[in-house]
């Protein structure tokens, strides 16, 4: 008896970890989960579609490489209809800025950038789908 129960409750905890890691509904989303790190480049958020790398949006404060900085840079990597926007907003979400691969094909990416002030604040995320699926990330502070 006392083994049932423990089974049913580590079963419960492994199917609320997974809803908490899915974020979503629909047929793309319902197997599009996020990760957040930081690349060479700055904060950066990847998409994985059934475990698979599919995308990813950096956020670059500084130039690198002959490219500007306070840059937002989207990639879809894999060919399957889906497309890959970045947001950047106020920390009131208001949003100033956006990158999206929609209507390219993949593999492909887009940046948008512009001088932003030195030390202020903001939100970035991004949305991995179609318009009518999108899946979001969550919201991370970056600064310019």
């Amino acid at each position: 008896m006392m083994r049932r129960k423990l089974g049913s409750l580590l079963a419960a905890g492994a199917l609320a970890l997974t809803a908490n890691m899915t974020i979503g509904s629909g047929t793309a989303s319902a197997a599009t989960t996020f990760t957040y790190g930081t690349s060479q480049y700055g904060p950066t958020i990847k998409a994985y579609v059934n475990g698979q790398y599919a995308a990813e949006g950096t956020w670059t404060v500084d130039p690198i490489a002959g490219n500007p900085g306070d840059t937002i840079v989207v990639t879809d990597l894999r060919t399957d209809g889906q497309h890959i926007t970045g947001y950047l907003a106020r920390t009131n979400y208001t949003v100033v800025r956006t990158a999206t691969t929609k209507g390219k094909p993949a593999p492909s990416y887009d940046s948008a950038s512009g001088d932003l002030t030195e030390g202020s604040r903001w939100k970035f995320w991004i949305c991995y789908g179609t318009d009518a699926s999108d899946v979001c990330s969550q919201a991370i502070d970056v600064h310019a």
